[in-house]
């Protein structure tokens, strides 16, 4: 823009994806990174990747692999979340992994979601 600022097209952002995914496909490996807890109430049901009409929603409806980097812990806290708070998002956006700077102390309950987010890679 002759101001210097930049206006982004969802829509046109959501078409070039598409188009790297169809020429490269599995190869492209998509990520968000600002996931937060809260997020996965965007996805609309009925839209497909082709018409997703937020990042959300495309993300549900793309083809893996995809996934995510969450919020940091001290934006989580400020927003009252959690790590786990935020995994329950990324699984519930089918992610096939998720980045964090700290998945806490309980190795089990770290597997746990580990388990789920690599399900939905072959889901």
């Amino acid at each position: 823009m002759p101001d210097g600022t930049c206006r982004v097209s969802w829509a046109a952002l959501r078409d070039l994806v598409n188009e790297f995914r169809q020429q490269y496909g599995p190869r492209l490996i998509v990520q968000d990174n600002g996931l937060a807890p809260g997020d996965q109430n965007d996805v609309k049901p009925a839209e497909t990747a082709a018409t997703a009409s937020n990042l959300w929603s495309w993300f549900t409806h793309a083809g893996q692999p995809y996934g995510f980097q969450t919020k940091g812990s001290a934006t989580l806290a400020a927003m009252g979340k959690t790590i786990y708070d935020a995994l329950d998002a990324a699984v519930a956006l089918k992610g096939s992994f998720c980045e964090h700077n700290d998945f806490g102390t309980d190795a089990v309950r770290a597997r746990s979601y580990d388990q789920r987010l690599k399900a939905n890679a072959t889901a």
